[in-house]
């Protein structure tokens, strides 16, 4: 597909003006679709976390009480990694609106803390009927033990409005250790949840994964990218209908969720 690059201006949540573009997302080189976004700053302690928002309407009236998606990046990477750009390209367009935000750290406790943060102010500011959170890798862990903690940091007003948890490329072990499973935090979810991996996931061995799936009682749904590894890079050749397919299915498991609440 050709990759159109569109300027516009609007005002961000502080009413100052902020640019906005749409974006060429891709997973590894595949589909490539015009987005809107939008760059906002969200206020953490005494620092501010980076953050995009993905919709086809940007305006403050429509960013209200939709249904949203809060996505952030692995251990490495940025807002920007090509799979949290490919939700942001397939989503944004069919009527949810997408905020992808940056976090830097190696510490658990600390992503965490941030993700509920940036949910509080989604809340406050833009008043979402539902929100599904999610990410890549270490963002996938951070979602899934904010959710699963009992000392839970999200009030209840926000708490109530997560509808499910996306996982992209969630790590169940380090790369060549597989004695050590981050599987505890998953027994414990009560919310559906999406898992996207790879059958070569150097973090996730597949034939592991699924005996851990049999202890999660809440409902689930597994998508496998044939022949990817942990970064979603096929072993051989690409094949773009693969990844299509994979987020086509994400897409209507959110919708089925969004419209049975």
């Amino acid at each position: 597909m050709t990759c159109r690059r569109e300027m516009t201006t609007c005002a961000d949540v502080q009413g100052e003006m902020t640019t906005c573009a749409g974006t060429c997302a891709d997973v590894q080189g595949g589909t490539q679709e015009t987005i809107s976004e939008m760059e906002i700053l969200i206020p953490y302690k005494s620092k501010v976390i980076s953050a995009m928002i993905n919709c086809s309407s940007l305006k403050r009236t429509d960013l209200l009480k939709k249904n949203w998606i809060v996505l952030t990046h692995g251990a490495g990477g940025d807002l920007k990694m090509p799979q949290l750009s490919a939700v942001a390209s397939v989503f944004s367009d069919q009527g949810f609106a997408i905020l992808r935000f940056t976090c830097k750290g190696l510490n658990i406790k600390y992503r965490i803390n941030v993700f509920a943060s940036v949910l509080m102010y989604l809340n406050e500011q833009y008043n979402p009927n539902g929100i599904f959170i999610g990410g890549r890798s270490m963002g996938a862990r951070a979602a899934v033990m904010l959710i699963s903690d009992t000392d839970n940091l999200l009030n209840s007003s926000v708490f109530k409005k997560i509808l499910g948890i996306i996982c992209l490329s969630f790590p169940l072990h380090k790369t060549g250790n597989t004695d050590y499973l981050r599987d505890e935090q998953l027994k414990k979810l009560k919310l559906p949840t999406f898992f996207l991996s790879g059958t070569k996931d150097e973090m996730c061995e597949k034939k592991i994964f699924e005996k851990v799936l049999l202890d999660i009682k809440s409902p689930y749904k597994v998508h496998w990218l044939d022949g990817c590894n942990h970064s979603a890079k096929p072993i051989n050749d690409y094949e773009e209908e693969m990844y299509r397919t994979a987020f086509n299915e994400l897409f209507n498991w959110c919708l089925i969720i969004s419209k049975s609440v």
